[in-house]
């Protein structure tokens, strides 16, 4: 799906744009799996084994004191899901139940642990009981907190996410400009009201600001939508055009649109505009304007 393929290079132009050492104190590792390529956390022992999967906006970090208290008994493992903390998807990874095993299970494999606890959260949890039912003889117990059933879940993103957040490919990119602003605000809601959100956010906003892989993208290259042989259109890192309709984010081009492109699309606009709230990407058309 061509959204999934969204998910993917917005992923990879983030990790290749920034700068710096890889973030976070703890000593991790990257495993090739069926979905894509993850970061995994492994306290390397031969004691029973649990693993973790943080819960978007955390990461991996977040999980340092427990770490320390559990690995005294167990092997704790813990890896960012594909598309979350620092693990890139695969151009065809949709989120979807048996992917998300899939990872789980390649994970396993790529450390060479034939019998795990999952310990998993929120909409985790589904993966985790997806990848026990494909590998039943490999999953000894399930530990799921707040882990709905898919109806509750799906009441609570209409409750919750805005609509145009919903919106398959708009919507993916204008929460990826927002990802920061997101994070932040997420600790302050999430929290009890006597825990300080400042040290949660600045884990969560360093594993959106620091560097995933050693490569960058030159200043000036950005994401463009361009057409395919089969009448549809993708993705790809390239540099502006003349005549290109640019979308920034400060000085960086973001979005790239060829003029031929984007006289094609019957009259819908796509752009960047600046708001009291800050930059917010928008969806018109010319009558509109």
């Amino acid at each position: 799906m061509f959204s999934s393929l969204v998910d993917s290079l917005l992923t990879r132009f983030s990790a290749r744009q920034r700068k710096g050492v890889t973030g976070g104190v703890l000593p991790t590792r990257r495993i090739e799996t069926p979905v894509g390529c993850v970061r995994v956390y492994d306290s390397e022992s031969a004691k029973p084994c649990v693993v973790f999967v943080p819960d978007g906006p955390n990461v991996i970090e977040h999980y340092e004191t427990l770490f320390s208290l559990l690995s005294q008994r167990l092997r704790v493992v813990c890896f960012d899901m594909p598309g979350f903390g620092y693990s890139l998807p695969q151009p065809s990874y949709g989120h979807s139940l048996d992917q998300g095993a899939r990872a789980v299970l390649g994970v396993l494999d790529g450390l060479g642990i034939k019998k795990a606890t999952l310990a998993f959260s929120c909409a985790n949890g589904f993966y985790a009981l997806r990848a026990a039912q494909l590998a039943p003889g490999r999953i000894t117990n399930l530990v799921l907190s707040q882990t709905p059933s898919l109806t509750a879940m799906h009441a609570w993103t209409s409750r919750v996410i805005p609509w145009p957040l919903r919106i398959p490919v708009a919507g993916q990119i204008a929460a990826w400009f927002f990802r920061g602003k997101a994070a932040h605000a997420w600790y302050g809601m999430a929290l009890p009201r006597t825990t300080a959100p400042k040290p949660f956010q600045e884990k969560a906003l360093d594993a959106l600001t620091t560097v995933l892989d050693s490569s960058e993208t030159e200043p000036q290259e950005g994401l463009r939508l361009a057409p395919n042989p089969g009448g549809g259109f993708g993705l790809v890192v390239d540099e502006p055009h003349e005549g290109d309709r640019v979308i920034t984010q400060g000085e960086r081009p973001v979005l790239l649109v060829e003029q031929e492109v984007s006289e094609g699309l019957e009259g819908v606009v796509l752009d960047l505009i600046e708001s009291p709230e800050g930059p917010q990407l928008t969806l018109r058309t010319h009558e509109d304007a």
